[in-house]
């Protein structure tokens, strides 16, 4: 079982470098890969740090690919129709956005705000798809 738990931890550690080493090289992953990012290195520093055991990576592998792709598609959604969860929303991505740019350091700033405006045109254009869903849902007799 150790050596179970040492190969789950490896791949987690694996997986952490190179999701951040991803997002340094490549300047258009979303906000949704660095919150996947960000969970995977918290995980791979918590398991050391409070003598968790190390087979507890097989499910914190998935649960931080997950989280990223929850925030980003659910995440946003809730963010627009449930009162209160926009603070959590925002919260959640000033700490994802903050990790990103922190990755980022030595980065040219040009290429930096390229980047982001790219990134933020796609983000507005998943919330109008979002509104334009909800005004469609409400428009239509049931």
């Amino acid at each position: 079982m150790n050596t179970l738990g040492i190969i789950a931890y490896g791949l987690l550690v694996f997986l952490a470098i190179s999701w951040a080493w991803g997002i340094r090289a490549n300047l258009n992953f979303t906000l949704g890969t660095g919150l996947s990012s960000l969970l995977m290195v918290i995980f791979a520093i918590i398991i050391p740090v409070f003598g968790f055991n190390r087979l507890h990576a097989f499910w914190m592998i998935p649960a931080g690919m997950f989280f990223g792709v929850f925030m980003m598609m659910v995440g946003l959604k809730w963010s627009i129709s449930v009162p209160g969860f926009f603070r959590v929303f925002q919260f959640v991505r000033f700490l994802g956005l903050g990790y990103m740019r922190l990755l980022r350091l030595g980065i040219s700033k040009e290429k930096l705000q390229q980047a982001e405006l790219e990134n933020q045109r796609r983000m507005e254009a998943r919330i109008d798809m979002l509104h334009a869903k909800e005004e469609a849902a409400q428009a239509s007799p049931e």
